[in-house]
């Protein structure tokens, strides 16, 4: 997810003039496809502009619920790493 995050803010330095949608769809759907992954949910802000929300796959499985724009994940000690 960190390296989803650099791709992104390094791809321009102006952001108005790059289409997030479409490069970071083309980015989930190879996540996806690659079968390590269920769900993806990726978010945008640029300062207090929320620039793009979007939720890609699958949030349950069993049930087949989709992601939702707004998915909150628990990463438990998974920050460990980061601290």
């Amino acid at each position: 997810m960190l390296i989803l995050c650099f791709i992104l803010t390094s791809c321009t330095s102006n952001t108005n003039k790059f289409d997030w949608s479409s490069g970071v769809e083309r980015i989930a759907k190879d996540a996806l496809n690659t079968g390590k992954v269920a769900g993806i949910s990726v978010g945008v802000a640029l300062g207090d502009d929320k620039t793009f929300f979007k939720g890609y796959g699958k949030a349950d499985l069993e049930f087949d619920v989709s992601t939702p724009d707004n998915a909150i994940y628990e990463i438990g000690s998974v920050t460990k790493q980061f601290t």
